[in-house]
């Protein structure tokens, strides 16, 4: 009974022994996966980082560029405007110079001399050009 028992306790140590190497194996394993999941983890923040900074970026240049693009249009817009007021008070001066001369004239002037000053604007309107 004693040597029965005793191989009783040698088999429970033995398959104790066992079960703490498969559990040992076990724990390893997890423990490998779990690191597999960190190490896949930290990739995955690392891309998304990556990827955020290039969508960043693109974000920056696409303001950028249509800053850029509205700034050439206000330009744009402002010559022209310029132009047309520059155009505007022009002809407005034209024909108060004419208003004003044709008074002056009227007053002053013969109909000879009055036709040869038509004559003499007209080339000279003609030069400016």
């Amino acid at each position: 009974m004693l040597l029965e028992r005793e191989e009783q306790i040698e088999g429970a140590i033995k398959d104790a022994a066992q079960k703490r190497e498969e559990a040992q194996a076990i724990l390893a394993k997890y423990e490998a996966q779990i690191q597999g999941a960190r190490n896949e983890a930290q990739a995955i923040i690392a891309n998304a980082t990556k990827v955020g900074e290039e969508m960043k970026e693109e974000i920056i240049a696409g303001a950028r560029e249509e800053a850029a693009k509205s700034l050439e249009r206000a330009k744009a817009e402002i010559e022209r405007e310029k132009a047309r007021a520059l155009a505007e008070i022009k002809e407005e001066m034209s024909t108060l110079i004419v208003l004003a001369a044709g008074r002056v004239i009227d007053k002053e002037l013969s109909p000879q001399e009055h036709e040869r000053l038509i004559q003499d604007f007209i080339v000279e309107a003609g030069e400016l050009q």
